[in-house]
């Protein structure tokens, strides 16, 4: 017992001692207010470099930046809200498809963000998406100020608010958020906490503006401002500021309430603004929660006479995605339930949808709870070291809320020096982007793929492959992203464009295509007949130097894997877990039919999740067509593989017929006709 009081006393010292350090008065007191600062501009450097890698590693999509880049290029030239992602849409998506909407082109059919009109005069001086990563970067790093300063009323111009700063700038949601495309509704993790801060020292006028910006940031924005509005009344009334008898007069509850009634207006406004434009009567994204029901009366019914939500709860992604959030800031946004309760709406819209990247707590939906759960993480900290644990030193919650800060920034892996931090490389395939794009005249009407709209949308006319319809120019990456369309579907597109439509091949190097209709591009010589050069199927070879495991095993007498190099995908990227995987294969002989290369995925307990196939390999070089000798890369870009599941390889003929794997060595083994190459830790 003495040693177990003697260990009590040793932590109760060391705490002492972390506490004053974080509270002692420095000779110079501007000093934790400019390490504030300095926080602020590290982040705002870090993330706005990531997001700028990100971009050009070809991880930036068209859903959303890319479509975001065509929108505001088509308002800041005289069309507001016009975009051509959907144009003609050849495709359709589980949720809606395009083609049954009233008004396809018109970006209020899918999302009411006016606050675009404001962020489009940017694109006078840089109509570039580059421009709205940096500055999604910088004004989600000022909102560490008003954090600060809401700690600072709390705990004195001490450590302590740094602490809280931090704990801000730490947050695996913001990160996540912000290396997540470019999303109105992300500022608002800035922007609520502005808000915040102006209520409580009673500037009216600059919450108003702040108000302002959230409203115009999505449409159910509204909801989360009547909450943070009714609670500014709330506080003013229990602190005694204001009396009940005579708070009807006061002009802040008199503007309190106009503002409370115009966010639930304005959300109102927005939500038939919506419909109208898609002609519809419900959002285009109600099919996320249809698990629910298909009509207002069906949906109360369920709730009401059926456990369905509680068994929803019951999930382990759904209640893992809440204590992901609460566990940011060491459970300590509980001790102020009062603010947490003001990010319900939000909260609620992401726990009960369908939609797994809703609940992934690293992608723009959960942005706007954010500073929900730092304020709280402040008042509940505060709360909990003054009436709970007083015979602690004071700041004690808040250094336990900051270890818990770290330990998820560091777990979650989006930031430099954190665990599984893999920096985007941009590889010489994904530079020679740049070069084709070029050469791409401003004003032509262009279809391109996901990963390549972005980078070529700043213009009048984009559309998402696989619709091509008037476009004079189509640019392709067969090595990239498919997505709307399977691999075998888009890999069938293309042929069959090159086949049936007469297009030129303007350039077609290392898995690119430059295609071109009639006169809207010269194509290099010795091309402009369609059929693919050599040089396009680079992509596809390899050295052998650059297997990382390696392997020698034959599959019958014609193929040989030499080996795998195996990528985690980080967890800011993907919903899920998952894996990039490449194989390198080498033909023994000239093989006599095209192979089939199945890779299967299985979980944890052992059973078969799902397999996949039709690698750019097997779709644009079959075995046919393999020299003896040369290394051939079959890879494929995503593999969702739970930790602790393992991914095998098979072969298949063209009947069908599998092939048995011989001569295993290394860590693989044989399981029926799969080999078994690796297990995810």
């Amino acid at each position: 017992m003495r040693r177990l009081w003697q260990s009590v006393e040793y932590l109760k010292a060391l705490a002492r001692w972390c506490v004053s350090a974080l509270t002692r008065e420095r000779e110079t007191r501007n000093a934790p207010a400019v390490c504030a600062l300095l926080l602020m501009l590290l982040y705002a450097a870090t993330l706005s470099w990531l997001s700028l890698e990100r971009h050009a590693a070809h991880e930036s999509n068209a859903l959303d930046l890319g479509y975001y880049n065509n929108t505001l290029w088509n308002t800041i030239h005289g069309a507001p809200f016009h975009f051509t992602t959907f144009h003609e849409a050849a495709f359709h998506f589980p949720e809606f498809d395009p083609k049954r909407i009233r008004q396809p082109e018109n970006l209020l059919s899918y999302h009411v963000e006016p606050l675009l009109l404001l962020v489009a005069p940017l694109y006078l001086i840089w109509p570039d998406p580059r421009a709205l990563l940096i500055l999604q970067s910088v004004i989600l790093a000022s909102g560490a100020w008003p954090a600060y300063q809401i700690a600072r009323r709390r705990y004195g111009p001490g450590w302590l608010s740094v602490a809280c700063c931090a704990m801000y700038l730490l947050s695996p949601s913001l990160a996540g958020a912000n290396l997540a495309d470019f999303h109105p509704v992300t500022l608002c993790a800035a922007f609520f906490l502005w808000a915040f801060d102006a209520l409580e020292q009673k500037r009216l006028k600059t919450a108003l503006i702040f108000t302002v910006l959230i409203l115009a940031a999505k449409e159910e924005m509204g909801l989360l401002v009547a909450l943070l509005w009714l609670y500014g009344l709330y506080r003013q009334v229990a602190s005694g500021v204001l009396s009940l008898s005579k708070s009807v007069r006061q002009r802040s509850v008199q503007i309190g309430v106009a503002t409370i009634a115009a966010a639930v207006a304005w959300t109102a406004s927005a939500a038939a603004i919506q419909q109208s434009a898609a002609g519809r009567t419900a959002s285009v994204f109600a099919a996320r929660y249809s698990w629910l029901g298909h009509s207002v009366p069906e949906v109360a019914r369920n709730i009401l006479t059926t456990p369905i939500l509680l068994d929803w709860l019951k999930q382990p992604e759904v209640y893992g995605y809440l204590g992901f959030l609460l566990a940011q800031t060491g459970f300590m946004a509980l001790f102020a339930p009062e603010v947490l309760l003001l990010a319900l709406p939000e909260i609620g819209i992401n726990t009960f949808s369908r939609f797994d990247w809703m609940r992934s707590g690293v992608a723009h939906y959960s942005a706007p709870i954010v500073p929900f759960l730092i304020i709280a993480a402040i008042i509940g900290a505060e709360r909990l070291g003054r009436r709970w644990l007083r015979w602690l030193p004071r700041g004690i919650p808040v250094v336990f809320a900051l270890c818990f800060a770290l330990t998820q920034s560091y777990r979650a892996g989006a930031i430099p020096f954190t665990a599984d931090f893999a920096a985007y490389t941009v590889t010489p395939h994904q530079q020679k982007l740049a070069g084709l794009a070029a050469r791409i005249p401003p004003e032509a009407r262009l279809s391109a793929q996901s990963d390549l709209y972005p980078h070529v949308s700043a213009r009048a006319n984009a559309y998402l492959f696989p619709t091509v319809g008037d476009a004079d120019i189509i640019l392709l990456d067969v090595s990239g992203q498919t997505y709307p369309a399977s691999p075998a579907d888009y890999a069938q597109t293309v042929k069959q464009i090159l086949n049936e439509t007469p297009v030129s091949i303007v350039e077609a190097d290392d898995g690119y295509l430059l295609l071109a209709r009639g006169a809207a591009l010269r194509p290099t010589p010795g091309a402009g007949v369609p059929r693919l050069p050599e040089t396009f199927f680079s992509f596809l070879r390899a050295d052998p130097s650059s297997i990382q495991q390696p392997l020698h095993v034959r599959f019958g007498d014609s193929l040989e894997l030499l080996g795998y190099n195996l990528e985690i995908v980080p967890p800011r990227a993907v919903p899920a877990p998952a894996v990039r995987l490449r194989t390198y294969w080498r033909a023994l002989r000239p093989p006599v039919e095209n192979a089939r290369f199945v890779f299967h995925v299985y979980a944890p307990t052992g059973y078969e999740a799902y397999a996949q196939a039709d690698s750019p390999a097997e779709l644009w070089y079959p075995t046919s067509r393999w020299s003896v000798g040369e290394t051939v890369v079959v890879a494929q870009r995503a593999l969702q593989v739970a930790h602790g599941g393992r991914v095998g390889v098979s072969v298949e003929w063209g009947d069908g017929q599998e092939v048995i794997p011989q001569g295993v060595d290394g860590n693989a083994e044989i399981a029926g006709t799969t080999l078994m190459l690796v297990t995810v830790r």
